[in-house]
């Protein structure tokens, strides 16, 4: 690690300030105490976390990363963030690395327009309209007037694809899709573009998420819905007995629900292959993500909350003083459900 640095700057290859911050004492404590192998492990931790943002190679010694180090990485992104509040509940919040906004005149005013616009498509939507629908638009809605400029990206981002692929459907226009409804769902998935647009650091999650490969054909039916079935059921019990907060039971029925509705889809096809751009053509960075499936996003996104929450559970002192009877189901199906959604990951144990 120390040789491939002495390497860089001897090729003249510039670090940014984040980079050469890695291998200081700027971004928290380093183990000096403790062995050489505790130092480099650590500062090869922070390196990962930063090139994984920057699009950069994910692992500074060249090789695939293992199916843990990739869940520790979809922990470190994914939205929503779990944490332990002041009270030692198990919370969850906007992902305070990832969901931070761009501000302009434009953010400031776009909650309230989708809100509205929600209103209004929910008051014209005919009654055969998918259940699912009201609930998810509902889902969108509460999100935005919880939290507003600033909400739980991922958590947004499910609400819209499930809304996008109820439009979607090959008979939506025949049962309930009539053209006054279809303009205001359109201008929905506009106003949401807009919306997500204000938040860089998304694309470099989902380019992250792009590069996870998922065995979709295995994530299917209740082998996919049943993890998230059960750590909702169990996040319930700890809210009943005081243990999480509201949030964090949200975010988890929320999960169980898409995970539901997606359970009950077709297998998506498969996505095309992008041509290879001539040498002379410029490309963005978004351009060459390979986009993300919505089913490979949830698992994904998923796979890093409850991995994230079982590790907050593991971290804190406060178990010690609010351990119950509650906590241990919460626990265990969270492990579970990391465990499950694991076996989706087309990488090595």
């Amino acid at each position: 690690m120390w040789t491939n640095w002495y390497d860089d700057v001897l090729a003249g290859t510039p670090y940014s300030e984040a980079e050469d911050a890695a291998f200081t004492d700027i971004p928290g404590d380093l183990p000096w105490k403790e062995t050489s192998e505790a130092v480099n492990t650590e500062i090869i931790r922070r390196l990962r976390a930063i090139w994984s943002w920057k699009g950069r190679p994910s692992d500074f010694l060249g090789r695939q990363l293992s199916k843990a180090e990739t869940v520790h990485r979809l922990a470190e992104v994914a939205s929503p963030q779990p944490s332990i509040n002041d009270g030692g509940q198990l919370d969850a919040g906007p992902n305070k690395a990832f969901d931070v906004p761009v501000v302009d005149e434009d953010l400031s005013t776009l909650p309230l327009r989708q809100r509205k616009l929600i209103e209004r498509i929910v008051k014209i939507l005919p009654p055969q309209a998918p259940p699912a629908l009201q609930e998810f638009l509902r889902s969108y809605d509460e999100e935005l007037k919880t939290r507003g400029t600033q909400p739980i990206i991922g958590l947004l981002k499910d609400d819209a694809d499930i809304i996008a692929a109820s439009v979607a459907a090959p008979r939506a226009e025949d049962e309930w899709l009539e053209a006054g409804v279809r303009e205001a769902f359109d201008r929905f998935a506009d106003n949401h573009a807009k919306f997500v647009e204000h938040f860089p650091l998304d694309a470099e999650r989902e380019k992250i998420y792009s590069e996870t490969a998922v065995d979709e054909n295995k994530a299917a039916g209740k082998d996919f819905s049943a993890p998230f079935e059960g750590v909702a059921k169990a996040a319930k019990q700890a809210h009943d007995a005081g243990l999480v907060t509201g949030d964090f039971l949200a975010a988890t029925q929320g999960m169980s629900e898409t995970a539901q509705v997606l359970s009950t889809l077709p297998p998506a096809r498969e996505t095309e292959a992008r041509k290879t751009p001539s040498p002379d053509i410029a490309l963005s960075e978004n351009d060459r993500i390979v986009p993300v499936t919505t089913k490979q996003r949830v698992v994904l996104n998923g796979l890093g909350f409850y991995s994230g929450a079982d590790q907050r559970l593991a971290d804190t002192a406060n178990m010690v003083t609010i351990a119950s009877a509650a906590y241990p189901p919460l626990a265990t199906a969270l492990k579970s459900a990391v465990d499950a959604l694991s076996k989706f990951l087309n990488l090595p144990g």
